[in-house]
């Protein structure tokens, strides 16, 4: 089933006995990611596993992901990724053979794929569409269970005493088993926006609505236990916007009811925060104070964890090169990019960690074209679509902002999933918005057609 262009009430697709099956794999493939990272975070933390489990699984999607889309393949809808697929590899054999490294080649490979595990899954998606073999019901599905999963994940460790601290330097904050930190937080930040969405639905439409009420409050807590600056500010104001924007629009009772069940979880919050995690708060409050107090650039480190130190240690590397030209139409390459970078902060290896300023010194003015050309295509279709579907938009803009800012988006095997899927829920809301406007033309130049006289009296 698709949604219509109401996207809440769904219309037939034709008949097709394979459709579940593609269905059901996209969901197994990427529902169960909390799970999988969960699992390859405690490997690396407790074995020294590396990260043979997230790997094996991404390279296993990949090659899906790759599959299906060779299957149902369709010129008009493929045609962008692969040239954005082998450029940006043929990118990395330039670098490998300029640098004289095989491994600086392999490690360059592995990085290109994580952007390119992004788009393919999200041509996948586009090619599997147009077949009518999925559609947005899947997405839905694939965030449902998503939004569930990941806060267990983090509070049942927590609950059980286990798990790891975000920041292992200082012993702050609490990330469960995952072991990408920063990855996660926007993860999280994600799953709330989609979980507070549902919620307050439910809510207005009399639904049931306690689902997602546990859940939003499990992410509110797992935002908090991260410690993590932007975790805990951008879930304010995701919860606050949401609670605005239904205090506005809703019906006196629901509002009511929306105040009281607001008291009650922030009440239920407090209440644990101060007899089960006041010291974990400290500690938190403590780190933050300290790094505030020893930024060098004051609120703007603070803000931006010195990445703007280590972006001004990049241009330096940058403008100081023999070879400029060449680097900023081209780059040279994500490892020696941060080797460079990591000499002028004492570190062997060292990335800005802001995303679009890693695609500019990795790839240069030509890989930044070649990637946000194609992404700003579905920041278009967010800024359009606000009024439509309120969560892909906003969820989009919030992952756009934290990629520019926080980076660990484009480069990121878990939150790059999200912001596939994000993308295919906003390709699926645009199409139908389209396809409705042009059946609303047909049929008014039909009735044209049969009867003039409309437009005499239009």
């Amino acid at each position: 089933m698709f949604y219509n262009g109401n996207y809440g009430e769904e219309i037939n697709i034709k008949n097709n006995k394979n459709k579940h099956v593609y269905n059901y794999l996209f969901i197994l493939l990427f529902a169960t990611t909390p799970i999988i990272d969960s699992l390859n975070g405690f490997l690396i933390r407790s074995l020294g596993a590396g990260s043979i489990v997230g790997q094996g699984v991404r390279l296993i999607i990949l090659a899906v992901m790759l599959y299906l889309m060779l299957k149902f393949y369709k010129k008009q809808n493929s045609q962008a990724l692969y040239i954005i697929m082998y450029l940006l590899v043929l990118f990395q054999f330039i670098y490998g053979l300029l640098h004289s490294s095989s491994g600086t080649l392999i490690s360059d490979i592995l990085e290109s794929t994580k952007v390119i595990y992004i788009f393919l899954i999200i041509q996948c998606f586009i090619n599997l569409f147009h077949q009518n073999k999925i559609g947005l019901h899947t997405i839905e599905k694939i965030f449902k269970i998503s939004l569930i999963l990941f806060p267990l994940c983090m509070v049942i460790p927590k609950g059980l005493g286990l798990g790891y601290p975000m920041y292992e330097t200082t012993n702050t904050g609490f990330s469960g088993f995952f072991y990408a930190a920063n990855d996660l937080n926007l993860v999280l930040l994600v799953m709330l926006i989609f979980s507070l969405d549902s919620l307050f639905e439910k809510m207005n439409k009399k639904g049931k609505y306690k689902l997602y009420l546990f859940s939003s409050f499990l992410l509110i807590i797992s935002l908090i236990l991260t410690g993590a600056k932007s975790s805990i500010i951008i879930g304010s104001v995701i919860t606050l916007v949401y609670l605005f924007k239904n205090l506005v629009i809703t019906h006196v009772f629901t509002k009511i009811k929306i105040l009281a069940i607001t008291s009650f979880v922030s009440i239920l919050a407090y209440i644990l925060i101060q007899n089960f995690y006041y010291d974990d708060i400290q500690n938190i409050i403590a780190r933050h104070t300290y790094f505030y107090n020893k930024g060098s650039s004051g609120l703007t480190s603070f803000i931006l964890t010195n990445r703007n130190e280590f972006l001004d240690a990049a241009k330096l590397s940058y403008l100081s090169s023999d070879h400029i030209v060449l680097r900023t139409f081209f780059g040279e390459g994500k490892t020696q990019y941060m080797v460079e970078t990591g000499k002028y902060v004492g570190l062997p290896l060292k990335a800005v960690e802001m995303d679009f300023w890693d695609v500019f010194f990795s790839y240069g003015v030509f890989g930044v074209l070649l990637i946000y050309t194609y992404l700003c295509k579905y920041l278009l279709m967010a800024i359009k679509g606000f009024h439509k579907n309120f969560k892909y938009s906003f969820a989009f803009l919030i992952t756009f902002v934290y990629s520019f800012t926080g980076g660990h988006v484009l480069f990121s095997a878990l939150a790059g999933t999200y912001l596939a899927l994000i993308c295919c829920g906003l390709y699926v809301i645009s199409y139908n918005r389209k396809s409705e406007l042009q059946n609303q033309t047909s049929v008014l130049n039909k009735n044209v057609h049969n009867n003039p006289s409309v437009l005499k009296y239009s």
